[in-house]
């Protein structure tokens, strides 16, 4: 174990950098901004990030009591974690479950249109439609959304990997389950449609009615994109703008998706919907700029035809 040598951090280059803005009173405005160099990806910002690691880790490491405050931890976090049954198109009751230390809770659903009387379970209920702790075997592969179809014959989930905030949509009949069979893990590509929808981010999966397909918000592709580039996955700093509303069709490729919205003039718009829930008729668009909480809703027909 490395020695840790306090007040020794690790130093940060300093840049001639100067951002310009314009102000209304005072005309150009010039800002220095000395760390601009860490908002970019480069070998030296990587060094940068590893040396505060190490110098982070040789901190902790110090401390005595570490075990016994993740065995304290552990101890308070190990117990059964449910989430509320909710009923879907196909007569099914679904279910999250978590044992304790889990690393991703996992999905059940009712072997019939009844509920479990979980009073009277001596286990979990049901049986396990969909295992996301299958899906890498560090388990750090997460489900950021799902949705599923009003006729409850397809389940369009997305998959993040490594903490990243982008994920990729992909489809599964509901008669397909991800789980393991009489010891054998399934394949990634087992069960589910060929569908499949990169550079996702901050997005939901809203369903049309008639189950044909569904709206969905992706970013503009890039370079080194997260979603496609598995060894970047959750590593990603640069920020992202100008989201687009696409709606996706069953069965097609994602180049075939029709563009709903996108708004070159305003960047940092996103994109969030709804079905009108009597008739299905309009779509409910609720545009965010950045992190404001300040929304504004706009129904369009969401004709699909």
């Amino acid at each position: 174990m490395e020695t840790f040598v306090p007040n020794a951090y690790p130093k940060a280059r300093r840049s001639s950098h100067i951002d310009e803005y314009k102000s209304e009173k005072q005309g150009v405005v010039s800002v220095p901004d000395p760390y601009n160099w860490l908002e970019k990806s480069s070998d030296e910002t990587t060094a940068w990030i590893n040396s505060q690691e190490k110098y982070t880790r040789e901190f902790l490491d110090q401390n005595r009591f570490r075990q016994q405050l993740e065995d304290e931890f552990k101890a308070n976090t190990n117990y059964a974690k449910f989430s509320a049954p909710s009923l879907k198109g196909d007569g099914k009751w679904y279910w999250s479950y978590n044992s304790g230390l889990q690393a991703q809770a996992v999905i059940y659903r009712s072997l019939s249109e009844k509920l479990p009387d979980f009073t009277k379970e001596t286990g979990v209920g049901g049986e396990i439609f969909f295992d996301p702790n299958l899906l890498t075997e560090d388990g750090t592969a997460s489900l950021t959304t799902s949705s599923f179809s009003q006729c409850g014959k397809y389940w369009a989930y997305g998959v993040s990997l490594s903490g990243s905030d982008f994920f990729t949509i992909y489809v599964r009949p509901t008669d397909k389950p991800f789980r393991e069979e009489n010891g054998k893990k399934p394949s990634l590509e087992e069960g589910r449609l060929d569908d499949i929808l990169r550079y996702v981010k901050f997005s939901g999966v809203t369903w049309t009615h008639d189950s044909k397909g569904f709206f969905y918000q992706r970013f503009p592709t890039r370079e080194f994109h997260g979603s496609v580039t598995d060894d970047i996955a959750g590593t990603e700093t640069d920020s992202d703008q100008n989201a687009m509303l696409y709606y996706h069709h069953l069965g097609t490729s994602q180049d075939e998706d029709v563009l709903i919205i996108k708004d070159p003039e305003n960047p940092t718009y996103m994109w969030g919907t709804g079905i009108s829930e009597v008739d299905g008729r309009f779509l409910e668009l609720d545009i965010r700029k950045d992190t404001s909480r300040v929304n504004q809703t706009t129904p369009e027909t969401a004709n699909t035809d």
